[in-house]
């Protein structure tokens, strides 16, 4: 099953929140449902404010949901996507039906009307909006959510939907070139492990531009340096790596140290 580009970050899904809520004021004020269509323009713009409020608290309710579901799976797939957005429109239901029939908006739909005549048939027209407007926003994957914090985890991923590798960026040694796959070195409690991804340390490079290239074959992760063991060896923790000669002026000035 594909894997979707995510992010956890707070502030984008409180952008997308405003963004959907937005999306679903302007549908409303155009198209004029909820018997307001008889209204003017100007009045339907100023009473569907409170719909536009109500999805985007909704949508924000569901932030620590879709959060922790990422974090415990370590992916994002469409399955989800659809069954996360569905959720917000689900949430929403029921502050925009009180809100129809306060004194505000004054409804005169019962509960069984606006529901299937109203809320059902709009919800089905701008949930594959809310979707496209969540992947275009969320289109650039962040693999690294906060690289300067070492108890942050991070999400290695190959090629194929088990290739997966969800580890502290703390623990994170280093890469190796392997074929067709990388070999991640890291730290499992006091031991080292290695992991077999089906991907390229060309990618793994693009995905945490925080590593370092040594040799053509090798990425560091430059806080587990520990010191030179020569011209062309450095020590890591517990892990040696080569030096090419074409990365060591840039390894150096990285490092800030010199063999």
């Amino acid at each position: 099953m594909d894997q979707l580009a995510f992010t956890t970050d707070i502030r984008k899904h409180f952008l997308i929140g405003l963004l959907q809520g937005m999306w679903v004021y302007l549908f409303l004020v155009i198209i004029g449902p909820f018997d307001t269509y008889e209204l003017s323009f100007w009045w339907r713009a100023e009473l569907m404010l409170g719909y536009w409020f109500s999805f985007s608290i909704a949508y924000w309710l569901i932030i620590p949901l879709q959060n922790g579901l990422y974090h415990r799976i370590g992916q994002w797939t469409w399955p989800l996507e659809v069954w996360i957005s569905s959720l917000v429109f689900l949430l929403a239901f029921l502050p925009i039906y009180i809100y129809y029939k306060s004194d505000i908006v004054e409804g005169e739909f019962t509960f069984t009307d606006f529901s299937l005549r109203i809320y059902l048939p709009s919800s089905l027209i701008l949930l594959p909006v809310m979707i496209g407007v969540r992947r275009f926003i969320l289109r650039k994957e962040i693999a690294v959510e906060e690289e300067d914090n070492p108890t942050e985890r991070i999400t290695l991923r190959g090629k194929y939907q088990k290739d997966i590798l969800r580890i502290r960026w703390a623990d994170l040694i280093c890469v190796k070139s392997a074929g067709n796959y990388v070999e991640v070195h890291y730290l499992q409690g006091d031991q080292v492990q290695k992991k077999l991804l089906r991907t390229s340390t060309q990618k793994i490079e693009v995905d945490f531009p925080a590593l370092i290239r040594t040799h053509r074959s090798y990425l560091i992760n430059p806080s587990h340096f520990v010191a030179w063991k020569d011209r062309k060896q450095l020590l890591l923790t517990m892990v040696e790596v080569p030096v090419s000669e074409n990365f060591r002026s840039s390894l150096e000035a990285r490092l800030l140290i010199r063999p």
